[in-house]
């Protein structure tokens, strides 16, 4: 299967989006927040192995894997959240990762509920 096959899936095509984004912004944490953005950036990229994963999954694998990405999603925002709370990121950054991480987190829901029904 060809990487084009592969992000013929819009939520990968989205998680790739946001972390080409991502990167920039975390690249301007302070260096005392070695911690925060490792998390950050170890996160994101496990959302996308875990998107490529549950595609290629058998049924009961890709839920386990889909709602894994879910969890994921909430630890993203999560640190998200600590990142504004400390000031590394505006708010008008703030409200765009919110934006990204919002659609994924809408694909993944209507990608579960796709596979159920």
């Amino acid at each position: 299967m060809s990487n084009k096959e592969d992000d013929k899936l819009l939520v990968i095509t989205r998680i790739k989006k946001t972390i080409i984004y991502l990167d920039g912004v975390v690249e301007n944490f302070p260096n005392k927040e070695l911690v925060l953005k490792d998390s950050l950036k170890s996160t994101i990229f496990n959302l996308l192995e875990i998107a490529y994963m549950a595609n290629v999954s058998t049924d009961n694998d890709r839920l386990e894997c889909q709602r894994n990405l879910l969890v994921k999603m909430k630890m993203l925002d999560f640190y998200i959240k600590i990142s504004f709370d400390k000031k590394y990121i505006s708010y008008k950054r703030y409200g765009q990762i919110g934006n990204h991480l919002l659609e994924i987190t809408k694909l993944i829901q209507g990608w579960i509920k796709s596979e159920e029904g």
